[in-house]
């Protein structure tokens, strides 16, 4: 399968909820807090397919004022510092 890029530049305001995933918080394990995530897979792998940069695409679990689990696409993207190679000489 061959990943996509994002067709347009997204701001860091804009919010993208992950398609196809549930994120579950609760206590599951012997009483331990932890996470767990369902994926519908058609809906998540549609998802990817539109939003990966290359190999990776990066998620982030966020917690609702209302105090519901969800994930959200990270849309950061370092900034590209583009300097000439004479810009590190000593002379």
């Amino acid at each position: 399968m061959d990943l996509v890029p994002i067709k347009k530049p997204m701001k860091m305001s804009d919010k993208v909820f992950a398609d196809g995933l549930i994120v579950k918080e609760g206590k599951f394990n012997e009483g331990k807090p932890h996470l767990r995530l369902s994926f519908k897979v058609a809906e998540f792998a549609k998802f990817v397919k539109e939003n990966a940069k290359g190999e990776w695409l990066n998620l982030e679990i966020k917690t609702s004022k209302g105090g519901k689990v969800y994930a959200e696409l990270d849309t950061w993207e370092p900034k590209v510092d583009v300097k000439s190679e004479t810009d590190d000489l000593p002379f």
